[in-house]
């Protein structure tokens, strides 16, 4: 549909995730899906979500995080446990 999938280039060395790229400037998501993101549409980014049901059982669910690459390509998931649990 005339995107990429490709790392980010630094130096040229890819680096991180495989992200859908429209062209060199962007988006860049590392997401196959998103909400609202029309511009990445044209290039096959999937904005239908995908929804699923699961059971909270407390005590050992203490929380839930929803979150997307902006926190995952800075963190992984010790450190979002450890950062909410403060």
């Amino acid at each position: 549909m005339g995107g990429k999938i490709e790392q980010i280039l630094i130096k040229d060395k890819p680096v991180g995730p495989f992200r859908i790229w429209v062209d060199e400037e962007g988006p860049g998501i590392a997401i196959s899906r998103t909400l609202g993101d029309f511009e990445a549409r044209k290039v096959g980014l999937i904005s239908d979500p995908e929804i699923s049901a699961i059971e909270i059982c407390p005590p050992q669910d203490e929380f839930i995080v929803i979150g997307s690459d902006g926190l995952f390509d800075f963190m992984n998931t010790g450190e979002v446990i450890g950062f909410v649990k403060k």
